[in-house]
């Protein structure tokens, strides 16, 4: 009865994080809608959420992941550490989650390489600080390519 009942609300979590993120994505609401409900009442997962299956709970958790990894800004950390914490949540269910996460670490080096790198200040050799940004006029602002 417990497994049941675990099941079906991941089941609506799972729904949830569908809509959040069909939302992100501009589906127009019916759609989006008519979306999940398949989605919800797919044979598969209805009859996993039912019978209290693990099935659900691990995509709950894979799906949730994947949201927080395509929401990742390369220069902050929260949404790559949430999604970190997903794919580690989703092993404990089962351990098909290996592959997912080494897809995500793929994804990422591959969406690291790919992203439009931050230029930063580089001092003048006049300058006395070297850890200058310009602030001071002595600086120059010839670019720099920062590995982040």
């Amino acid at each position: 009865m417990a497994g049941q009942a675990a099941s079906a609300l991941f089941t609506g979590g799972l729904a949830v994080v569908l809509n959040r993120q069909l939302d992100w994505l501009r589906v127009q609401r019916e759609f989006r809608i008519a979306l999940v409900l398949v989605a919800v009442f797919n044979p598969l997962v209805f009859y996993s959420a039912i019978k209290g299956m693990t099935e659900n709970i691990f995509l709950f958790f894979v799906l949730a992941a994947l949201d927080e990894f395509v929401r990742w800004q390369p220069e902050e950390q929260r949404g790559l550490l949430v999604a970190a914490l997903l794919l580690a949540l989703s092993f404990f269910v089962r351990y098909e989650a290996i592959a997912f996460a080494a897809a995500g670490v793929i994804g990422l080096i591959i969406r690291t390489w790919t992203a439009p790198r931050r230029l930063l200040p580089r001092p003048s050799p006049r300058c006395r600080t070297p850890s200058c940004c310009g602030c001071c006029g002595r600086g120059s602002f010839s670019a720099t390519r920062s590995p982040f």
